[in-house]
């Protein structure tokens, strides 16, 4: 008698089971996705701010490096920085070639970097901040004069920019126009390390930073600066790379800039040493 093996197919109970795996599995694997999805949206986004204040912060410590710049060794100091604002001028306007701070939360400090052109120079010494070929006379005080805009148009971070324009210190009038350097920036502040002569040793070193509203009481302030500290804040370009909360920044002597958004933001500090000066013995 021939036997015949009937297939038989799963039972009720092992699809039920079958399920149950194949369901937990899944979300597993959808858990490890999306997971894995964020960490990188976070990490891309953390990237752009933090890609943005290198580049920008390289950019502004070797302008600041100018400050007092004369092509003549034999010449006297040229004051690093700029005078103070009688009255907060719109940047980029005639007459607004002077150093400007603020300790509030908004766009910040206005950085006003004070050199002599000579046309002997080479290079970068003979451009205007943003890289244009100045056409001035040899001797000409020029004013590099740096800030930024917050929020100038859509609420993007495309829409915080920094900005520059050079003016003759003589007449205050700007000499190029108005450019967009780079975008992504919400704020900059700017500390100035004065310094003076150190009482056990005699070297001439900074002894502290302070604002500039705080120099201002001082004849002559730009001339006991050797130093400056410049911290800037910038954000990714992607609006949702973080999860919604609150969020709180001070760069240097400002007020705390205060977010509650999913944006990803990173504070960035650096020191220049104004080391084209000549004299700095001479001015204590």
């Amino acid at each position: 008698m021939t036997n015949f093996n009937k297939q038989s197919g799963f039972s009720l109970v092992e699809l039920m089971i079958a399920s149950a795996l194949g369901v937990v599995v899944s979300y597993f694997v959808m858990n490890i996705m999306i997971t894995s999805t964020r960490s990188a949206t976070t990490s891309d986004g953390l990237a752009e701010a933090q890609e943005t204040g290198r580049f920008v912060l390289s950019f502004l410590h070797a302008e600041a490096r100018r400050a007092g710049f004369n092509f003549s060794l034999e010449a006297s100091n040229t004051s690093p920085f700029a005078d103070t604002c009688a009255i907060n001028v719109t940047p980029g306007d005639p007459g607004a070639d002077c150093t400007f701070n603020s300790d509030d939360d908004d766009s910040g400090d206005r950085l006003a970097v004070r050199w002599t052109y000579n046309s002997d120079g080479t290079g970068r010494n003979n451009q205007d901040c943003s890289g244009a070929a100045l056409t001035v006379a040899d001797g000409t005080n020029l004013v590099d004069l740096y800030w930024v805009e917050s929020d100038i148009e859509n609420g993007d971070g495309y829409n915080d920019v920094l900005k520059c324009a050079t003016y003759n210190d003589a007449t205050g009038i700007n000499i190029s126009s108005v450019q967009t350097i780079a975008s992504g920036i919400l704020a900059m502040h700017v500390l100035y390390g004065v310094f003076g002569e150190d009482e056990s040793t005699g070297a001439v070193m900074t002894v502290r930073y302070v604002s500039a509203d705080e120099m201002v009481a001082i004849p002559g302030w730009q001339n006991f600066v050797r130093s400056a500290r410049i911290s800037i804040l910038t954000r990714s370009f992607n609006d949702s790379t973080l999860d919604q909360a609150n969020r709180g920044y001070i760069l240097l002597d400002s007020e705390p800039y205060q977010f509650n958004d999913r944006i990803s933001r990173y504070i960035q500090t650096s020191t220049v040493s104004l080391n084209g000066l000549n004299n700095l013995v001479d001015n204590i």
